[in-house]
Order: structure tokens, then sequence, then C-alpha cells
């Protein structure tokens, strides 16, 4: 009797709120974004509405596609669970190669084998335009070469290599034309002369603009690039400023160290002293100050064998 009451609510739920699809399938991620020429997975399952509690029922699966895969590969299709088949499962499962197109669409139909019920549904996930798989910046005697590799495009337009001096502020040194469409992999280089006003920063930063047809645009990862050979320059202090009862570092290290971080004063008290771990590439680094000290002070950042220093004003 209770069971039958607590169907009879259900049902009267479902009809008041004017829910009135007796059955669904469901995607598994139910949204997502793609690379092209990589491997995913998606699960479609089978719902049944029709006693008013949604429950999942075995079902038989047909017309099952995704619309667009990598050249040279096809969806790979399962029924879930042991011994279930087309024609008997709860569940699906579907496993693909990306291909390089706008959006990739998935979709069954579904009906259900104790109710009868029939359902189609699809799905549309977003592909990535463009596919990076290697960035790489040298020193090769007086010249810096960048050289790039992707394994896919898709409506792209050009990449703009970017060069900054301190890690923060990029400017556009040249443009270099993508080949729009591909599913094969494409190398890509440029070669900059490294002069001697460049050779006073121990530190340059590289990074790709990626532009696509639409104007559209993302970055990569930032490269840095060291224009000293020797192990003085394993680390150093891009920027330092105080700002909110904190000064604010930026670090360039080439290698994951711990470096001893202190603030000192003028009259050599010392405002912070603690052990920082900093990792390859550019650091922010945020150091608390509790004191009311104002005036100039003395950041301090030493490992091993190399110690050094940046004056700060804090107000």
């Amino acid at each position: 009797m209770k069971k039958e009451l607590l169907i009879l609510i259900f049902g009267l739920f479902f009809t008041m709120t004017g829910i009135s699809q007796s059955c669904d399938i469901t995607f598994d991620p139910i949204s997502a974004d793609y690379v092209a020429g990589e491997t995913y997975s998606v699960i479609l399952c089978f719902k049944d509405y029709t006693s008013g509690i949604p429950a999942y029922e075995k079902a038989t699966w047909t017309d099952y596609y995704v619309n667009f895969t990598a050249a040279g590969t096809t969806a790979t299709w399962e029924a879930l669970g042991t011994g279930n088949t087309f024609d008997d499962s709860y569940c699906i499962k579907v496993t693909f190669v990306a291909g390089p197109v706008n959006s990739i669409k998935i979709g069954a139909t579904a009906t259900g084998n104790v109710n009868g019920c029939a359902q189609t549904e699809s799905n549309t996930y977003n592909t990535v335009p463009i596919e990076l798989s290697s960035f790489d910046v040298q020193q090769k005697n007086d010249e810096v070469q960048l050289n790039w590799t992707t394994l896919s495009e898709m409506n792209f337009d050009f990449f703009t290599v970017e060069m900054s001096l301190n890690g923060k502020d990029f400017e556009s040194v040249t443009d270099v034309k993508g080949a729009g469409e591909s599913r094969d992999r494409q190398d890509y280089n440029f070669t900059m002369p490294l002069n001697e006003k460049l050779k006073k920063f121990p530190f340059l930063y590289f990074r790709l603009k990626q532009t696509d047809l639409d104007g559209s645009f993302t970055y990569s990862d930032v490269m840095t690039l060291t224009t000293k050979t020797d192990n003085l320059f394993d680390f150093g202090i891009n920027n330092a400023y105080y700002n909110n009862s904190s000064i604010h570092l930026e670090v360039t290290s080439f290698v994951s160290e711990s470096l001893d971080v202190k603030i000192i004063s003028m009259n050599g008290q010392t405002l912070y002293n603690k052990e920082t771990q900093v990792y390859t590439g550019l650091n922010s680094i945020d150091l608390p100050l509790k004191t009311s000290y104002s005036g100039i002070c003395i950041v301090q950042l030493k490992n091993n064998s190399k110690v050094i220093t940046k004056k700060v004003f804090v107000n």
C-alpha cells in the first residue's frame, strides 16, 4: 500500500510540475572542451520516468553515432555491464579520438525494454581550436631560437611571438601564419637577434598569442630564457613593491629550490625571515609585514651560492 501511495504521489508531482517526459538519455560528462587528436570517452544512460520516479532501465540502443572523429579513426562503442548487449543495457560507452571541428555531436536512440518508451537524444561538446604540443626557447650564440609544434589546428589564423623583459609586460615581436585547418603535425620556428641591449637583462620571457579566424585568442605558457651561462643567475628578482601590508615579489628561478627570504629595515631590524619555496619559471610571492614600519627596507633572497637584494619603499 505504501509503495502504491508513493508512486501516486510522485506521479501527481510530475503532472503538477508539468514534467511530461517519460524517458530520457543522460550524458556523462554533460559538457567538456575536447582537444583534437586526443582520446575521450562519453557514457550514455537510459532513464525511465513512467512510474513517477526516475530510474535506470535496460534499453535497446540504436542509431548511436559520433559526428566527427580524427582522420583514420572510428568511434568504439560498448554496452556496459557484464553480459549486457546493445539490446539489453542500461548504459553504453563511446571512446573516440576528437577531430578538428568546431564541435562534436554524440547521439543515440534508446527504447526501454520494460515500458517501451523511446527517446532520441544528442549532446554537443566544444573542441579546442589548436593543440600546442611543445614550445621551446633557446639561445644559440647571438640569437634566440623559438620552436613550437601543433598536433592539430582548427579555424586557426596566426601566432604572435611576444617578449617581455620583466615577465609581466609583453610586446609583440612578429606574427607567424598558421596552417588554418590541419589534422597533421605542424612545426614552426622563429629566430631573432640577441643584441647587446637584451644581453643586459639576465632573463627574457616569451609567449605565443594564438589567434583564431574569428579574432578570439589564447596564450601559451610563458617560457623563460637566461642570457647568462654562470650559476650566479640561477634566480633573480624581476619586480618588488609594497602592496596592502605585504611586499610583493616576482622571482624567476631556473631550478626548484628553497630560498632564505629576509626583509631588513634601514636600522638593521629584521621584519621578515622565512624559508620560501620557488619553482622553475616565474614565481609570485607575497611577504606579509606584521609591523607598523614605514620607509625604505631591503628584501634579501639567498641560496647556497648567491645573495641578491632589492630596495622597497614601505608606506
